[in-house]
């Protein structure tokens, strides 16, 4: 591992700028993951406390 991370480019071959098309497909797969860890918590249910504040504050309960 060490050695492939440690190998230096040859000579005169600066870093490649990524095309359009590897944007898209990072910019893809970065949302695709993303989606997949939060789509889970969004789908959990409130806590009961939580709920009865927004349920207050819905209702004007709340005083500030």
């Amino acid at each position: 591992m060490d050695t492939l991370v440690s190998k230096k480019p040859p000579s005169g071959a600066g870093p490649r700028k990524p095309t359009k098309e590897a944007k898209a497909s990072h910019k893809t797969l970065i949302s695709r993951h993303l989606k997949l860890v939060y789509d889970d918590i969004a789908r959990e249910q409130l806590p009961k406390n939580l709920q009865d504040l927004l349920n207050q504050i819905d209702d004007g309960e709340v005083k500030s």
